[in-house]
């Protein structure tokens, strides 16, 4: 318990140290630029892409919606993947060197990042193709 306790303090300080010295903006705006300009612009590419799809609504409104419905789909199965992967090292942790335990565990947790990188992959390709839809039929 000592163990688990620890590993979250120092995850906590470490985050404590990470979050803020990556937030400071650098290499996220182009020379010259702050960070509020490249958000701006942004924001102004997002609302111009929103007016193309506008103009086909019909046609727009199917492939957006048939992209929400896979993203939510992909995103539930990938939070099913994540928690197998977490449970599989808390039973990893508490197996108190049982051979049984332990491959059962060390089996489930491969099966959960195989599983993690088949729906990330999903994802990313289920995007850029109706991304591509989007764009052809704009």
């Amino acid at each position: 318990m000592k163990q688990i306790i620890s590993f979250f303090i120092s995850l906590l300080i470490s985050m404590s140290v990470i979050l803020p010295v990556s937030a400071t903006g650098t290499g996220a705006t182009e020379p010259g630029g702050n960070v509020y300009d490249a958000l701006n612009s942004t924001v102004d590419n997002t609302t111009q892409y929103k007016d193309q799809i506008k103009e086909n609504e019909g046609e727009a409104k199917i492939y957006t919606l048939i992209g929400r419905v896979i993203n939510i789909v992909l995103g539930f199965l990938g939070l099913i993947a994540l928690i197998l992967v977490i449970w599989s090292g808390i039973q990893w942790m508490t197996s108190g060197g049982n051979e049984d335990k332990t491959k059962e565990a060390k089996d489930r947790m491969k099966a959960g990042v195989i599983g993690l990188i088949i729906i990330l992959g999903a994802a990313v390709l289920t995007n850029f193709i109706l991304d591509m839809i989007l764009k052809a039929t704009a």
